[in-house]
């Protein structure tokens, strides 16, 4: 459960960085800053598919998804 927390407040860290950069940089979010804008919220949805797939084996068992 440990891992599955931290994920999830690595997630949560990422989001709000990425939040933050958008706000701050507004309607100017072009050449490196969209990178690393883009950058953020693709690591951030990739670790909230690894933090899914941890939660529902923890709640279902190992052998949960049928493929």
């Amino acid at each position: 459960m440990v891992k599955h927390r931290t994920l999830n407040l690595s997630v949560a860290t990422l989001a709000a960085i990425a939040l933050v950069l958008r706000f701050s940089r507004r309607n100017q979010l072009d050449g490196p800053w969209r990178i690393v804008y883009l950058g953020l919220v693709f690591a951030a949805t990739g670790l909230v598919l690894v933090a899914a797939d941890l939660g529902g084996r923890m709640v279902y068992g190992p052998n949960f998804l049928p493929f």
